[in-house]
């Protein structure tokens, strides 16, 4: 019996797992399932020890039929996936911190379609804890990739125009998602300073 894993195979399986609770015509089951399945892809990728296995991982991830990104778009904007929802994103948050120094290049493959989920899952979701969530993301790849030549795809001024225009327009602001903007740490302020 060998005592080597297969890194993909495992992840291949939940991902694909993943997709198929989506059809699931008791959404509350799904729910429940998918976040399982997050957090079993989570233990997974933090198993990982190479670089190869790394880059396997972010193409399985970031696939664009049956990856992450492609679950964040797929899924219900309803309350029972809102919380799967908030489980994928803060994942990906903490998978690009361990995929940005040690993948090279892999911001020309994923972060425009990073970036184009992100706003696709905010205008979705109402609730403000993903919407905080969605706005961490977009500010980690913005800052992860600013010394790239992918920047001037991410159209940052675009960005910075829907989300502010939308925070001036509200009469009541949710504490967290303007705390990205105007908070002791302005995040999305600093990251447009390099533009």
């Amino acid at each position: 019996m060998s005592s080597e894993r297969n890194p993909a195979g495992g992840i291949q399986v939940l991902l694909l797992k993943l997709h198929e609770s989506l059809s699931d015509e008791d959404t509350r089951a799904a729910a429940l399932r998918c976040h399982d399945i997050i957090g079993d892809l989570g233990q997974e990728c933090m198993l990982t020890t190479t670089e190869n296995e790394l880059a396997l991982q972010t193409s399985l991830l970031f696939s664009k039929d049956y990856g992450l990104l492609s679950f964040l778009r797929k899924s219900p904007a309803s309350d029972e996936f809102r919380d799967t929802r908030v489980e994928t994103l803060g994942f990906l948050e903490k998978f690009l911190d361990r995929v940005s120094p040690r993948v090279k290049g892999w911001e020309k493959t994923y972060a425009t379609d990073i970036r184009d989920t992100c706003m696709a899952v905010y205008t979705k979701e109402k609730a403000a804890k993903c919407r905080t969530l969605v706005l961490e993301l977009l500010i980690k790849v913005l800052q992860t990739t600013k010394a790239s030549s992918v920047v001037a795809e991410l159209r940052i001024c675009d960005i910075f125009n829907r989300y502010y225009g939308e925070l001036c327009q509200r009469s009541k602001l949710p504490d967290s998602g303007e705390s990205s903007f105007y908070g002791p740490k302005p995040k999305f302020g600093l990251t447009l300073e390099w533009r």
